[in-house]
């Protein structure tokens, strides 16, 4: 069925399960650049802090610069991890994010 999203993308099958994971095992998902436009789009819908929807007032603001929000940020990684890890785990839905912490913010691209 080519709707179906329970099957694993063209040779990579799901072979892995949560047991399969150790911890202290870095995944590495790629890399991802945003786009001060795309974290104003973003916020403006679903986050609307000024120091992510307007560069001047965040420039005077804690951060000093316009910062992507943190549902946003988990966003991008969950598309990262799809793409790089989770297409081959074999699992429907996740229960949890234990402790998640954001260290530091994630700012768009300067040229």
């Amino acid at each position: 069925m080519s709707g179906d999203r329970t099957a694993a993308p063209a040779g990579r099958p799901r072979d892995l399960y949560g047991e399969d994971l150790e911890v202290g095992v870095d995944l590495p998902t790629g890399a991802y650049i945003m786009t001060a436009e795309e974290i104003v789009e973003f916020a403006s819908a679903w986050d609307p802090q000024f120091f992510h929807v307007d560069a001047d007032a965040a420039a005077d603001g804690y951060f000093g610069e316009l910062i992507a929000s943190g549902v946003h940020t988990l966003a991008v990684f969950q598309r990262l991890a799809v793409d790089a890890h989770f297409a081959r785990w074999n699992i429907i839905a996740g229960r949890r994010i234990h402790d998640l912490r954001f260290l530091v913010p994630s700012a768009p691209e300067t040229g």
